[in-house]
């Protein structure tokens, strides 16, 4: 009887899958982030799925923040994600809903933030047709 043999390389192989997805889900949810805060909210657009479901029930009651609704909404959705569809589905999707939420908080208190009003002059570019 042959023991099996340990691996470094069976060991890797793994943890560079987390690591890499893990890096697919923060740069998805900080793309999602900038663009609802980016061009949703400022001009009041409609998103579509949760987004869109917080996005108008932020409308209606400007006193529930976006995050925490989009984080509530989601919560039936990780319930039948780890019944129907699996573990690895639920942790992913859960990662992805806890890094969107900071990341959305995070974006709108860096909007908030005054900018000293040189910052904001105008400069004007000499053009080369001119």
């Amino acid at each position: 009887m042959q023991m099996p043999t340990w691996s470094w390389k069976s060991k890797v192989r793994p943890t560079r899958q987390v690591l890499w997805n893990l890096a697919l889900i923060t740069v998805g949810s900080w793309l999602c982030a900038v663009a609802i805060n980016g061009i949703l909210i400022p001009h009041q657009f409609f998103g579509t799925g949760f987004t869109g479901a917080s996005l108008v029930i932020h409308y209606l009651a400007p006193s529930l923040p976006i995050a925490v609704l989009y984080f509530i909404l989601n919560v039936p959705l990780f319930a039948l994600g780890w019944m129907y569809v699996g573990r690895r589905f639920f942790l992913h999707g859960l990662l992805f809903c806890f890094i969107f939420t900071f990341q959305f908080v995070y974006l709108q208190e860096l909007e908030s933030i005054e900018v000293h009003p040189v910052a904001h002059r105008q400069i004007h570019w000499p053009t080369l047709w001119s």
